[in-house]
């Protein structure tokens, strides 16, 4: 893997000042985030050793002393990517203050996943993930990385949001059918900008996957037929039910009567209306449910609590909720076909830049070379490659091994051998590879193709695990990582799956080397791949 230090020409200047002078205080401090202030963990003394051996071997170095200052817990903690509301359990971040710091403290994520909804203007996004980032990096000395899915064309976290002046860039299919390389880096680069300009270091937006173009699929005249003849059967219908709405009533009276004595045994719809509402004022048991401690007092004896710094609004204690991910952002591709009017095949098409292996592979590569010289991080998706349908669908692929290996596969070896630093892994099933198993909860993907066979290095993390489907997987966050993930991805109760890799460290199937394995690939890739890092 390169190890020469990239340069970073885009990092927004606001960002960079601040970050240099809090950098400057720890030095100043010898602070960085340790724990048990031996003084060859201070900045100085990593800044003597920028003289000594090669850039290699001053990153195995650094890598080396943020592993000895970090516990077990903060090690788990770092495995896990997930929206800022997973762990500091307010219904919508738009401000990373203390509490986010306190948060951080306690779980040590190893990144944020931004929806819109966080994002209010640019000055706020650029002081929320600047302070984020500040805060992450005072807990272990190590880049936080903040992403957003930024893919062009339909699915934009930023440009599709008017108060951050960003300008919309064009789908993979539109750069893809041009045939011009230049045209995808030019994109790449512009998306990269304007993501780093508010404080952004990580877009999880390059798609590799392929598919055909979309085409409407045109229906026959018999299906035309019977399509007019239900028409028809549902006016009739509707005019039937018209007509006995309108017919005179004969039991007036004894429809009264019933009214006015219901049944023994039986509710008045008023009764009824109330106890459903004390049973919903009742605290729910699931995982998404609101937190309650015994030992706390009742919520309306409680006292007013301030506005919560994170939001802006009152944020009683108990009304501490566990948000999990798929509340505190909505997932884009099961929602937005509505919001467009456009079909599922036809937004997938959109996503991918080709059904051609070839011109995949090249505008994948482009885009990355020109991720590589900004300051934001690319992480590609969704390996191994699904050929999508026309209906969209992309939780299961019916691709043979040879055509995984002899298409789907290529642009993601053209991705390696453009140097991505990390690489999504599908919540799809690969019947041909992995049976019914999800491939990002597979071994057989994970480490046989993607790790061994292909011979990638860098971060792999799975695809979203808050979806309907990978929701039903319990225990997938632990799966994931016995597969060989290095990251977790959005899961579904973030404290549930953090306590389960814990658990499944103490007592196996997991043990610490396992942990270890990823969190040094982890922090490795960080220290390359992005801006106001240790190495600086």
């Amino acid at each position: 893997m390169e190890t020469n230090k990239p340069s970073y020409p885009a990092i927004p200047r606001r960002t960079f000042a601040i970050g240099m002078g809090w950098a400057a205080s720890l030095f100043a401090l010898g602070a960085w985030g340790c724990t048990d202030g031996k003084s060859d963990d201070t900045p100085s003394s990593n800044a003597e050793a920028d003289s000594e051996g090669s850039p290699e071997e001053e990153l195995d170095k650094q890598v080396k002393q943020a592993m000895r200052r970090m516990s077990m817990e903060q090690k788990v903690a770092q495995l896990f990517f997930v929206p800022p509301e997973s762990i500091t359990f307010v219904k919508t971040v738009v401000a990373a203050s203390e509490a986010t710091l306190e948060a951080l403290q306690h779980y040590p994520v190893g990144g944020f996943l931004y929806s819109a909804a966080n994002f209010t203007s640019s000055d706020q996004a650029a002081t929320m993930t600047t302070n984020a980032f500040l805060h992450g990096y005072n807990v272990n000395g190590l880049p936080l990385m903040l992403a957003v899915n930024e893919e062009g064309g339909y699915l934009n976290t930023v440009a599709d949001n008017d108060a951050l002046g960003a300008i919309a860039q064009p789908s993979a299919r539109e750069v893809g059918n041009d045939g011009d390389t230049q045209k995808a880096g030019d994109r790449a680069h512009s998306i990269a900008n304007y993501l780093s300009a508010i404080g952004l270091n990580t877009n999880i937006g390059l798609v590799c996957d392929m598919c055909s173009e979309y085409a409407p699929v045109e229906s026959s005249p018999a299906e035309d037929a019977e399509e007019a003849a239900s028409e028809e059967n549902a006016e009739a219908v509707e005019a039937t039910e018209v007509e006995s709405e309108t017919a005179p009533e004969t039991d007036a009276g004894t429809e009264a009567e019933a009214e006015a004595e219901p049944e023994a045994g039986t509710e008045t719809s008023a009764e009824a209306e109330t106890e459903s509402e004390a049973a919903t004022d009742q605290p729910a048991s699931d995982a998404g449910a609101e937190r309650t401690d015994a030992s706390e007092p009742e919520a309306d004896s409680s006292p007013a609590k301030k506005p919560d710094a994170e939001t802006g609004q009152d944020n009683k204690t108990s009304d501490r909720k566990n948000v999990t991910s798929e509340e505190a952002e909505s997932d884009e591709d099961q929602t937005i076909y509505d919001k467009l009017d456009i079909s599922p095949g036809e937004l997938m098409s959109s996503r991918s830049f080709s059904n051609d292996p070839a011109v995949v592979s090249a505008m994948v590569s482009a885009e990355i070379e020109s991720y590589t010289k900004s300051s934001v991080m690319t992480i590609v998706k969704h390996f191994p490659g699904i050929a999508c349908p026309q209906d969209g669908s992309v939780m299961y692929s019916l691709a043979t091994d040879a055509a995984l290996r002899d298409k789907n596969m290529l642009p993601f070896t053209a991705a390696i051998d453009a140097g991505v630093p990390a690489i999504m892994v599908s919540n799809a099933s690969i019947p041909c590879v992995a049976g019914e198993t999800p491939a990002c909860l597979s071994a057989s993907v994970v480490t046989d193709l993607l790790r061994d066979e292909l011979g990638f290095e860098g971060i792999i993390m799975t695809d979203r695990l808050d979806n309907d489907i990978m929701a039903t997987h319990k225990g997938a966050a632990v799966d994931a990582l016995r597969a060989g993930c290095d990251m977790i991805f959005c899961p579904a109760d973030f404290e549930s799956s953090y306590n389960q890799v814990l658990d499944a460290v103490a007592h196996g199937p997991l043990d610490e080397e396992r942990i270890n394995e990823s969190v040094r690939r982890i922090i490795r890739i960080k220290l390359q791949s992005l801006p106001l890092s240790i190495k600086q």
